[in-house]
């Protein structure tokens, strides 16, 4: 019995990667914006043992393969490395639609983006750079910012035109400390957040990630980072930040989830 549910369940599997593959490679042309002598079949192959490795390690054992984490890193993959199935002739039309739906008034610091504004004059933000581009199945823009005592903003306006986005939560790298994450539901918008910590060269940085998903096909996100104070002593077992760093953290918290969720209400 075990050897037949286990010979169903890689038949399954085989199934749901051959789908993929199909789809990937024959029911639309994938097009590389970035570079024209790339061959597709090539950063397939190697996304494709990118994602099986990803997707074998997820796994309760460790020998097995879950799928969804598989399509899920297939994609993303090929996406980073500059793959869409966006017509290539579509894309100025599509530059010149997401450049009148986000809007940065520099002179006001107000970006108007989807029907949404966000207040960037409460927060005592500069500017600092933007840029725009194609990801993977739709369209991005992104804005930096930065505020008083060190503080950086980093604002990503997405469009998907193929496809949905879906209802995740913010990933953490974990190499950082989770201290804190939520999702909540404003009418038809959906938040998903976390507050997290963790050393980046050789410094304690604190960070607020928050995707808002406007729509199926819209979302916004937000990622706020700070210089966080040090340890002054190793914490008590099985603590990982000292009482300092803890209120530290909830400050920042406290202070920049609410001027995040301000900007939608």
């Amino acid at each position: 019995m075990s050897i037949s549910k286990q010979n169903l369940s890689v038949k399954i599997m085989l199934l749901g990667i051959i789908f993929l593959i199909s789809a990937c490679s024959s029911q639309k042309k994938w097009y590389n914006y970035r570079d024209k002598d790339v061959v597709f079949q090539q950063d397939l192959k190697n996304c494709q043992n990118n994602a099986n490795n990803l997707a074998t390690k997820q796994s309760l054992l460790g020998n097995a393969l879950v799928l969804e984490t598989y399509n899920s890193h297939l994609l993303q993959c090929l996406y980073s490395k500059g793959w869409t199935q966006l017509a290539q002739g579509s894309l100025g039309r599509l530059e010149q639609k997401f450049s009148n739906e986000v809007r940065l008034d520099r002179e006001a610091m107000r970006i108007s983006a989807f029907g949404e504004k966000i207040d960037l004059a409460s927060g005592n933000f500069e500017f600092l750079d933007a840029n725009s581009s194609v990801y993977g199945p739709g369209y991005f823009k992104e804005f930096n910012f930065k505020g008083p005592d060190n503080i950086y903003l980093n604002l990503v306006f997405q469009e998907n035109i193929l496809r949905e986005f879906d209802k995740n939560s913010f990933p953490v790298d974990k190499s950082f400390i989770i201290f804190e994450s939520g999702a909540e539901k404003s009418g038809s918008k959906h938040f998903n957040w976390s507050v997290y910590c963790g050393i980046v060269k050789g410094k304690w940085v604190a960070g607020m990630g928050s995707y808002v998903l406007l729509s199926p096909k819209q979302r916004i996100t937000a990622v706020v980072t700070k210089k966080m104070i040090p340890k002054d002593r190793d914490p008590a077992f099985p603590l990982r930040l000292t009482r300092k760093q803890y209120s530290n953290l909830s400050e920042f918290e406290d202070k920049w989830l609410e001027w995040w969720f301000n900007q939608f209400n």
